[in-house]
């Protein structure tokens, strides 16, 4: 699948470069170049020693997170790097051929509900002293009428519950409008990784009955991409997710050992083994790095 940018979010760009005959530390430098209108973050290249036909196979990985900055098409530049064929003893060059992608704007974040405005204070009014009243006798009642200086006083101390009421109501309001905008959130980042297409393993074992370990290879990393998080990217990424002495595992390494073999041991290659471990593919698993979108086919010949 394709990888989806959007403006503000960091999509993870992987170089990978895969050598017979030498060690990761004896592969190139290779700096990946930074998109116009993007920012890019560079993080340590990861080297990996395995082995290979020759003894020993060097894996290098350089991965630049790029954060686009505009909505539009964003452009990576092509990538050339020369290397030596030990089957034809000559040198050639492996180029990815720059690429132009779409960029989705960012999603606006929603309006903040409108504060409401306190109700300017009172200020109560000066309560006047009463005058002296003498003691009425047994025969005189008490008046009915309350003062209004003790009007005041009393209206004055309703305000602050008033108060306290409205920042209630508007703190209730503010956090059921957070939980809704966080919910929908969610549901969109759910919708980002629903996939567009399901690939069934029956691709995969018919590729193994064609005894095609490039149809193989294919079929089982499109079936990996759309239920495992993160997506692997290659055979070996698939291999070490799984138990080192699991008999899919060691179907998997003699395929790897197959795609960088010459063209008469693809050829030769059996699938039935393959096949019959299927079983043991997990429908879904949790990687320990983030997803990658490498765009640099393996030098096989394929």
């Amino acid at each position: 699948t394709p990888p989806q940018f959007q403006v503000g979010e960091p999509s993870t760009h992987t170089l990978a470069i895969l050598a017979d005959g030498l060690t990761a530390a004896q592969l190139p430098d290779v700096t990946l170049p930074l998109p116009a209108g993007a920012k890019g973050y560079p993080d340590q290249p990861e080297l990996k020693d395995e082995k290979g036909r020759d003894g020993v196979a060097g894996l290098r990985q350089q991965k630049l997170a790029v954060i686009p900055q505009h909505p539009g098409d964003i452009q990576f530049p092509e990538i050339a790097l020369s290397w030596w064929n030990t089957d034809t003893d000559k040198q050639e060059t492996a180029r990815l051929p720059a690429q132009r992608f779409p960029v989705a704007a960012g999603i606006a974040p929603a309006p903040a509900p409108p504060v409401q405005a306190a109700p300017p204070p009172i200020t109560p009014q000066p309560v006047p002293r009463p005058e002296p009243h003498p003691k009425p006798t047994p025969a005189t009642s008490m008046p009915s009428v309350i003062p209004p200086g003790l009007i005041a006083v009393l209206t004055a101390n309703i305000w602050p519950w008033v108060s306290l009421g409205l920042a209630l109501i508007w703190l209730i309001t503010v956090t059921l409008w957070f939980r809704a905008s966080r919910a929908a959130t969610q549901r969109i980042a759910a919708a980002k990784v629903a996939p567009t297409r399901k690939t069934n393993l029956s691709e995969v074992r018919a590729a193994c009955d064609r005894n095609d370990p490039g149809a193989a290879k294919d079929a089982l990393i499109a079936w990996t991409d759309e239920r495992w998080v993160p997506a692997p990217n290659s055979i070996g990424e698939i291999r070490r997710r799984l138990p080192p002495d699991s008999a899919l595992a060691i179907a998997l390494n003699e395929l790897n050992q197959t795609l960088y073999a010459q063209s008469s041991a693809r050829a030769a290659w059996n699938g039935k083994a393959l096949k019959s471990a299927l079983a043991e593919l997990p429908s879904g698993t949790t990687g320990r790095t983030s997803p990658v979108h490498s765009d640099l086919e393996p030098l096989y010949r394929g």
